[in-house]
């Protein structure tokens, strides 16, 4: 059974981009490190408001304004990354997730550094039972940004819930859990929380049966 903080944060894992930079909807998911919300490009002040029209659509659930909008905006500005990253979530919203590793593939070409597109990679992978492929994409998130802390966290879901590799995830936790508190990421029942996961899993990991050694005398 999934624990109800891991529900929660299901529903929010995934940064929504409010400006071309990158900026985050909810506490839990904004960025730890704030160069990764500062655009690479100058954007123009007309692609600045294209976009947030098309973001405001998709926060307010309007996915079939909101995909016309990002197509739209993608044709005239092709360079912004964040952009293939939202249609991703709208194109995935309707149940094509090949269609949004596309995009998502895409922004990575635009911008190999983009946390954002290889953390929902990573989401749509795990629920593709692709596990491998899920813990690569991440993996290489906390390596371009090691200060991105959605990526630790779900590294830490997959190795606790789907991997049984328990001390992975306490590792990937509690990196979660430090960079989320130093950054204010989380709130502290939030955090709090994460940490009985960390508690929980260590207990197990202790409870856990050794493996006998094979010995040569008597």
């Amino acid at each position: 059974m999934l624990r109800p903080f891991y529900k929660k944060l299901t529903v929010l894992c995934v940064l929504l981009p409010a400006m071309l930079g990158g900026c985050s909807v909810g506490s839990l998911m904004q960025a730890a490190n704030s160069a990764a919300d500062t655009p690479r490009v100058q954007a123009p002040a007309r692609a600045q408001r294209d976009y947030r029209k098309a973001v405001s659509a998709l926060q307010a659930g309007n996915y079939e304004q909101a995909e016309a909008a990002l197509q739209s905006f993608v044709t005239e500005y092709p360079g912004y990354a964040n952009a293939y990253v939202n249609l991703a979530i709208v194109v995935a919203q309707r149940g094509d997730n090949e269609a949004a590793v596309r995009l998502l593939q895409h922004a990575i070409e635009v911008d190999a550094g983009n946390v954002y597109a290889l953390n929902r990679l990573g989401l749509i992978r795990r629920q593709q039972g692709e596990f491998a492929a899920a813990e690569q994409a991440w993996l290489e998130a906390t390596r371009v940004n090691p200060d991105y802390p959605n990526a630790w966290y779900n590294l830490g879901v997959l190795y606790d819930l789907y991997l049984q590799d328990l001390d992975a995830a306490v590792n990937h936790y509690q990196r979660y859990h430090d960079l989320a508190a130093a950054a204010d990421f989380a709130t502290e029942t939030e955090t709090a929380g994460v940490q009985r996961w960390i508690a929980d899993l260590q207990r197990r990991i202790g409870d856990a049966p050794k493996t006998a050694n094979a010995t040569e005398t008597l």
